[in-house]
């Protein structure tokens, strides 16, 4: 059974106002989940003049040095804002426009880009593992290579200068979402599974 959603617990308590983008990264800071890629990416596009913001909420191995290194290279417009409670996570990932998660390997059904996808944000992530199966390239999500920062770099340079792709993109992510990884639709799957076991013991 696939992770899913349950859209009870989603819990909006405050909405901020950016005049900028702003992207997230979500998870453990290891290298398996592309940070390196993420550095040199973003560094590529605050070069290129691109307003954004990029906010990251996690802990790792690698959050000292990620953190020094981004800190060189975003200047004021990197913040890191340690590990949100379930409370807080909602308005974190809602107060956000893009989900960044170039993972290298080892990456499995990734929940925090289900519940960006929930939320109708662009995520923007690699091929790795599930995610294949759920993303489509440009429809409900942005596949990006893995190993490229030049890559990462433009296409989220492709997105942020064009705000109707970006909330095409976002409104097919949240129905995905509702329409197959919606508690309710994982629960009618796991009936007809317990009804096909029940049936076939009574044989």
């Amino acid at each position: 059974m696939p992770n899913c959603i349950d859209f009870r617990n989603i819990k909006i308590t405050k909405k901020e106002n950016l005049h900028y983008k702003k992207i997230i990264f979500f998870g453990r800071i290891h290298e398996s989940k592309g940070i390196d890629d993420i550095e040199k990416g973003l560094k590529l596009l605050n070069n290129s003049g691109t307003k954004f913001v990029f906010y990251v909420y996690g802990e790792g191995p690698r959050k000292e040095d990620f953190i020094a290194h981004l800190k060189i290279n975003l200047g004021n417009k990197f913040q890191y804002r340690g590990v949100s409670n379930d409370d807080e996570k909602w308005n974190d990932l809602d107060n956000s426009d893009i989900f960044l998660l170039p993972s290298r390997y080892g990456e499995g059904m990734p929940m925090a880009m289900l519940e960006a996808m929930a939320l109708g944000k662009v995520v923007v992530v690699s091929d790795d593992a599930s995610i294949k199966t759920i993303i489509i390239d440009g429809y409900n999500g942005i596949i990006v290579k893995k190993f490229d920062p030049e890559n990462i770099y433009m296409r989220l340079l492709e997105i942020i200068k064009n705000d109707s792709i970006m909330a095409e993109i976002g409104s097919n992510a949240k129905e995905t979402i509702h329409l197959h990884f919606d508690w309710k639709v994982n629960r009618e799957k796991l009936k007809e599974i317990y009804f096909k076991i029940i049936a076939e013991e009574n044989k």
